[in-house]
């Protein structure tokens, strides 16, 4: 390649027991790196509905390579959790020419789903005005500043990061985007869809996660797959961070239970 990241796949027993990704540049310098803690498959995106929306931002408004170059893999999943728990953020970078890319960036691939309230600013401005930004994430690099309540923990950020693992192996720039997009509009769509079923159930019967998968089957064709727990499980957080829906109490037996 003559620009941008390369994402290698390293499987297990080559250099340790697991498997990882790893993200080249041209230079073949190591630009960052995923672990994953377990294998995640996130429900199957169909390529054709994918590619319905071909209008494309330009190289000029969007430069892909130039983004996937500066924001690292674990950044961009940082940013995208924070955007799904409705969180302010402020980049710290000084690379001003980058701003607006990387403002266009997040806008359209947040089209009419969730909302990106994302500040760019530089260092000196950051520490001169901090009071300003008292209730913003701040990335500077890697670094997070500012989480108080925790929302990154590393095991908690699996779909995240498969998302953004999808939308960084595909080598094609303009797919990529699309399927980034197409993906984060889908996980709007499904826990909006969601907090709208929880706010509307009036039944006798107790609200339970057999109950959600079943109106998603029969509302969304959802299918229960591999992880599909943890993907819905997943799915109510949002429902909950996002929509701010309060949610049912529920058990990991009561759960098994259901679905035997």
């Amino acid at each position: 390649i003559s620009r941008g990241l390369v994402a290698v796949n390293v499987a297990e027993k080559i250099i340790c027991p697991h498997s990882f990704l790893i993200y080249v540049d041209k230079n073949l310098n190591i630009r960052d790196y995923f672990i994953p803690d377990f294998q995640i498959e996130l429900p199957h995106t169909e390529l054709e509905e994918a590619l319905k929306d071909r209008k494309i931002p330009g190289i000029d408004i969007i430069d892909l390579d130039l983004i996937k170059l500066n924001l690292t893999p674990s950044l961009l999943t940082y940013i995208i959790r924070a955007i799904f728990y409705k969180r302010k953020i402020v980049l710290i970078l000084e690379q001003k020419y980058l701003y607006n890319h990387i403002l266009n960036f997040f806008e359209y691939i947040t089209q009419n789903s969730f909302e990106a309230n994302i500040m760019i600013t530089s260092k000196e401005n950051y520490y001169n005005n901090k009071k300003q930004f008292n209730d913003f994430i701040i990335f500077e690099g890697t670094h997070i500043i500012n989480d108080k309540d925790e929302i990154f923990q590393p095991k908690k950020l699996q779909f995240e990061k498969s998302i953004i693992e999808q939308f960084l192996s595909e080598s094609k720039s303009t797919l990529s985007l699309v399927l980034l997009k197409n993906e984060i509009k889908k996980s709007f769509a499904f826990a909006k869809s969601i907090s709208e079923f929880i706010i509307s159930y009036n039944q006798k019967e107790k609200l339970s996660s057999k109950i959600i998968t079943d109106y998603l089957k029969d509302a969304h064709g959802f299918k229960i797959e591999k992880n599909y727990k943890k993907y819905l499980n997943w799915l109510l957080d949002l429902a909950k961070e996002y929509f701010g829906i309060s949610l049912y109490e529920s058990s990991e037996v009561t759960d098994f239970l259901e679905f035997i």
